[in-house]
This record gives C-alpha cells, sequence and structure tokens, in this order.
C-alpha cells in the first residue's frame, strides 16, 4: 500500500525493491513528480530471504519549502 501525498508545491518520487530470494522475485518502481518547488525521495529495500512474503506501507506528506531524504533498510 502506498500513499502519498504532495501539498500544494512539492514532488515525491518512491522508489520500492521488494525481493525475495529462493523462489519468487518483484521489481515495483513507482514515480510521480509534481514539480514546482520542493521533493521527497523515499526508498525501501525490504528482502526476506527464507520466506515468500513483503509487506510495505509507505506513508509521504511533503510540507511547505523543505526537502527530506529518507532511506529505509529491512533484512529479515
Amino acid at each position: 500500500m502506498i500513499l502519498s501525498a504532495n501539498l500544494l508545491s512539492q514532488s515525491a518520487n518512491l522508489m520500492i525493491l521488494s525481493a525475495n530470494l529462493p523462489s519468487q522475485s518483484a521489481i515495483s518502481m513507482i514515480l510521480s513528480a509534481n514539480l514546482l518547488s520542493q521533493s521527497a525521495n523515499l526508498m525501501i529495500l525490504s528482502a526476506n530471504l527464507p520466506s515468500q512474503s513483503a509487506n510495505l506501507m509507505i506513508l509521504s506528506a511533503n510540507f511547505p519549502i523543505q526537502s527530506a531524504n529518507s532511506f529505509q533498510g529491512n533484512f529479515f
């Protein structure tokens, strides 16, 4: 589930890489850009090595005249 809110003058770029190595692989890339004055870049890497399930939830909100960069890596 991805919820992305771009308020007034902002842009959000979302990239999701999800890999279940033994038996499945899924790669999703979502890019949404509203190019006025701001940007937030979120990257989530989730690898469930022995299993086949990945659950990702991203909530991103960009507030006026700010820039946020976040990186999150989960390895199970």
